[in-house]
């Protein structure tokens, strides 16, 4: 196509072209109206709905958006000595993409891992010290939330669970072992 005065020719279009390429655009809306991501807030209150918990039923729960510089790299949260609350860290994977998720509540695996890690940082709240007991705890969460033997997640927390043991030295029980 020939360009009109300083005009390049790909920017010029007839007025058929011109419409079908609206089309195309404005077929679809731009935004589909959602937020760009969920609050954290939002998360874990989906997290404890799966949980079928109330926040009054747990310790005080803190929303944490940078890791303090004595909790474990590895960490999704995290409870300290002689304080009833638990630490979650927002800068997590499983947050970071359930607030990505196209709707609230919409990515069940992410809140899974949250839902099991409020578990198993709400039993060393109650149980100070044993890391087994809370690994069990969540494991224990995540079949009663449908993601047992054999579901990514699960594995996951399995082998944390047995690094985790390793490391401490502590003898490791089989889930059903309590």
């Amino acid at each position: 196509m020939p360009s009109r005065a300083n005009v390049q020719a790909s920017l010029i279009a007839t007025r058929s072209r011109l419409r079908a390429g609206l089309r195309q655009v404005y077929g679809r809306p731009a935004c589909a109206w959602r937020l760009a991501v969920w609050t954290a807030e939002t998360v874990l209150v989906c997290a404890l709905a799966l949980l079928g918990r109330g926040a009054d039923s747990l310790p005080q729960i803190v929303l944490l958006d940078a890791r303090p510089s004595y909790a474990s790299l590895n960490a999704e949260g995290f409870v300290r000595r002689g304080e009833p609350r638990i630490y979650l860290l927002t800068t997590t994977a499983p947050f970071a993409v359930a607030r990505r998720a196209s709707r609230p509540c919409g990515d069940v695996q992410a809140l899974r891992k949250i839902a099991s890690v409020v578990i198993h940082e709400e039993w060393h709240v109650r149980h100070p010290g044993d890391e087994a007991g809370a690994y069990t705890a969540q494991l224990g969460a995540l079949v009663a939330l449908g993601a047992g033997p054999g579901n990514s997640l699960w594995m996951e927390v399995w082998r944390a669970r047995q690094a985790a043991l390793r490391s401490t030295r502590a003898p490791i029980a089989a889930i059903g072992d309590r």
